[in-house]
């Protein structure tokens, strides 16, 4: 299975501020514009949809009915297949433009892909989640990723992640719930 871009119905961040560099693990958004943002794992709900998007590998990107929930707040992210991580935030105030967002990562896929975007919305009073479901068939997805939200061609938010191997102690905590 390709690595696709995965998103809720009210997935990306919009705000109008100046964008930064960032530093590896680090999480940047204007206080202004977003709060309650959390970073890491998180445990995706049954995929409701999918919508075509030429931009990344798989051609589509899964949509939810319901918001992810962060199984664990991290940024480093185990290379297991299917492991779904992101960034989530609440927008204030919502303003219904479009968003892009985009993934940078290691080259993947059959041509070497090093970026991915797409456009979502956000639904407004609502976190929204953008992120990333891996996919280890497109090849070896270690190394730095960054998932960030561009709107009116300014960045308002962005986050760092570190893709790394997995071990006892860094491992999907979504298959790790348990289940009553």
């Amino acid at each position: 299975m390709m690595g696709r871009c995965a998103w809720s119905i009210g997935i990306a961040f919009a705000f109008g501020c100046a964008t930064m560099s960032l530093a590896d693990g680090e999480v940047w958004s204007d206080p202004k514009r977003v709060v309650d943002v959390r970073v890491g794992i998180f445990c995706p709900p049954p995929v409701t949809s999918k919508s075509q998007s030429k931009n990344t590998i798989s051609g589509d990107i899964a949509r939810y009915s319901e918001r992810p929930v962060l199984g664990r707040a991290t940024n480093l992210i185990p290379a297991i297949d299917h492991i779904l991580f992101g960034i989530e935030g609440r927008e204030r105030p919502a303003t219904g433009d479009a968003v892009t967002i985009e993934v940078t990562h290691p080259p993947l896929g059959a041509q070497g892909t090093r970026s991915e975007s797409w456009t979502t919305y956000m639904r407004a009073g609502e976190a929204s989640f953008s992120g990333y479901e891996i996919g280890l068939s497109d090849g070896k997805p270690l190394g730095k990723w960054t998932v960030s939200g561009t709107r009116n061609g300014k960045k308002p938010f962005s986050a760092n992640f570190e893709v790394v191997k997995p071990s006892k102690t860094n491992f999907d905590p979504c298959e790790r719930i348990p289940t009553s």
